[in-house]
């Protein structure tokens, strides 16, 4: 277990508001270390059950050809939504590795494209729900 996120500075970091990373941590979307009432967030654990590498293990360049393989999916697609979900996974991960210092050739630039990325998802996940499009269960 590296450096522990508190919520503020895990929402930063993965663009979200702080509501929002609470909200996912009730759902149990979002995986949290519980101090109390204290909420942490290890970089580590946001890959927990995806079926991807590990964050330590991602690469800058793997992270942008997720960032590829996003742009290339459709929205009306079921099988799209496991997509959207895991390449959301990946990208959080990688923009929390990135902000604790853990990814050395990560640039500012990188994190906003991840940013903006992980938000393209979320945006995706919700139309699909919308559409009615909310199973996950063969994630």
């Amino acid at each position: 277990m590296g450096h522990l996120l508190t919520p503020k500075e895990f929402a930063e970091a993965v663009g979200l508001s702080i509501a929002s990373v609470h909200k996912r941590v009730r759902t149990g979307s979002l995986p949290a270390i519980r101090f109390g009432k204290s909420l942490r967030f290890d970089p580590d654990l946001v890959m927990e059950g995806t079926g991807v590498r590990r964050p330590d293990e991602i690469t800058r360049m793997e992270a942008y050809q997720v960032v590829n393989r996003v742009a290339n999916l459709s929205i009306d697609s079921a099988s799209s939504r496991r997509k959207f979900h895991k390449a959301h996974s990946v990208l959080t991960a990688a923009v929390a590795k990135a902000v604790t210092g853990l990814m050395d050739d990560a640039t500012e630039t990188d994190v906003e494209c991840w940013r903006g990325s992980v938000k393209y998802c979320l945006d995706a996940m919700s139309i699909q729900e919308q559409m009615g499009m909310t199973d996950l269960t063969s994630l």
